[in-house]
């Protein structure tokens, strides 16, 4: 059980059996009823990065992305859960309305965040929250 009465897992290639692109990632926790994890603040944030610290892993996928409607951009956790909290590497993040697929990771050498070009690049383990 980890903060808020949430549990977490942490999954890589090999347990998944999947490619661990971010969309690839989120459906893998949907099939098993959770989402990618959202970091509302920073005892979650530190929580994960130091749970999921391991020397053989550069980067973990979290549940944050760029949503785009036709009238708004903005990044959105993919639990519907308030972005509420930020941990961005400078100069992080990318401008969210130059872009359509951008996905956040979480750096495990410092649990800062940045994001890719899109969200189909990239293959990192991922962590679900249920």
């Amino acid at each position: 059980m980890g903060p808020n009465n949430r549990c977490y897992a942490a999954f890589n290639s090999s347990a998944s059996q999947l490619p661990i692109l971010w969309t690839d990632a989120e459906a893998y926790c949907g099939r098993h009823q959770g989402h990618l994890a959202s970091i509302h603040n920073t005892f979650v944030n530190n929580f994960l990065w130091k749970w999921s610290k391991d020397p053989n892993v550069g980067s973990i996928w979290i549940g944050l992305y760029c949503g785009i409607t036709a009238t708004n951009s903005h990044f959105n956790w993919s639990d519907s859960t308030a972005y509420d909290y930020k941990n961005w590497v400078e100069p992080e993040p990318m401008d969210c309305t130059q872009s359509q697929n951008l996905c956040a990771y979480m750096q495990v050498e410092d649990g800062r965040w940045t994001t890719t070009q899109s969200c189909i690049y990239g293959v990192f383990p991922f962590i679900c929250e249920f």
